[in-house]
């Protein structure tokens, strides 16, 4: 353990960085960059005998080198401290690493997106989405909107640049890694940078419009409409190329695949390449798991998803091969049998829910 000759140690306690991120702004007081390093200001980590809160500042690593050289004096440091970029601007940022020539990654937990266009939206809002390049020889622009558990505004992604508000709880970046806190140990976002090109969502817990998506690595992901839930757990598979993700919609959970097997879809689904759930969780099989058959196709290894429908659509079993995160999706398709056919809106459903048709699978 490193210390100095009046025997401070050179870790700063938790709470005291958390002091002095929030006085910052959660980034450089010179520049803004939210990637940063603590600098003792006066005295200097070799004459200090203990950490004040008031004499140490975020630097990012180009201005930390402009002060150890030393071609920046002590005192701009301490005047900026006084005035931090980041209140003045009202965000920390720093630009993402973009290259133009690979796919762009997301992943939320172990599911991964590749070249998708809108990962996550609620009703009209992004909350995650990659544009299409401006210039054949551009970067993807990234753009995101994150809210905490209480639908407080947390940080952002505006065309490739991170943006974390001033006024949060607590923003703590270590090496590629950020948390955004709305209470103490109450990480609402965790993210971690892969460049070029990735991003990873550890964790999430947040709140826009009446809706939920919560989760993270251990847990799975959880998507809620104040009448409809989803569950999605921890397995691994990929999704490439796709139009969207998931989308949270009035009441509806959109989720957007290419096609679906033996699924009976509202008439207004927006797409026939997406299903519509009142409220569902999904499970992930190997074929030899489960008691239906599995659909023609399907090698040793690759998974099926089964969709449990909470609002009394029974169960619907979905040939979904997501070739454990290797391939893109890839859809086994069969013929679709009505198993409703000459079914009366009156007649009892089929399915001995104890419903009539008509109130059942006869809904949609």
């Amino acid at each position: 353990m490193v210390k100095n000759k009046h025997g401070l140690q050179r870790a700063i306690p938790r709470p005291i960085k958390k002091q002095i991120r929030a006085a910052c702004g959660f980034g450089c007081v010179i520049c803004g960059n939210a990637i940063y390093h603590y600098e003792h200001i006066d005295p200097p980590y070799a004459e200090a005998t203990e950490h004040i809160p008031d004499k140490i500042a975020l630097l990012c690593g180009g201005c930390h080198d402009k002060v150890t050289r030393p071609l920046w004096s002590k005192d701009k440091v301490l005047k900026a401290r006084l005035n931090p970029k980041c209140k003045e601007e009202g965000f920390s940022s720093f630009s993402l690493d973009i290259d133009d020539e690979s796919d762009f990654i997301v992943t939320l937990g172990r599911i991964t997106f590749i070249n998708t266009d809108s990962i996550l939206k609620i009703d009209d809002k992004d909350i995650l989405k990659i544009s299409k390049p401006e210039a054949g020889s551009s970067p993807p622009l990234i753009s995101a909107e994150f809210y905490d558990r209480e639908g407080k505004f947390v940080a952002e992604i505006q065309d490739n640049e991170w943006r974390g508000s001033s006024s949060t709880f607590d923003i703590e970046t270590v090496g590629p890694t950020i948390k955004i806190r709305s209470k103490e140990r109450h990480i609402d976002l965790e993210i971690k940078l892969r460049p070029p090109n990735a991003i990873d969502i550890q964790k999430i817990n947040l709140s826009y419009n009446g809706k939920q998506i919560y989760g993270d690595l251990n847990n799975g992901f959880v998507f809620k409409t104040p009448s409809a839930e989803m569950t999605l757990p921890n397995n691994d598979f990929e999704a490439k190329n796709s139009e969207f993700g998931i989308i949270l919609r009035n009441e509806k959970i959109i989720i957007g695949i290419r096609e679906v097997l033996d699924l009976v879809m509202h008439e207004d689904s927006i797409k026939p390449s997406s299903m519509e759930l009142e409220g569902a969780t999904a499970e992930f099989y190997d074929p030899e798991e489960i008691d239906e058959p599995a659909p023609p196709g399907f090698k040793k290894g690759q998974k099926i998803m089964k969709l449990t429908s909470k609002g009394g659509g029974g169960v619907h079993q979905l040939g979904i091969n997501f070739n454990l995160g290797k391939q893109e999706v890839d859809v086994k398709r069969r013929p679709y049998r009505n198993p409703y056919a000459g079914v009366g809106r009156n007649s009892p459903c089929p399915c001995n829910s104890g419903r009539k048709f008509k109130h059942c699978h006869g809904r949609v």
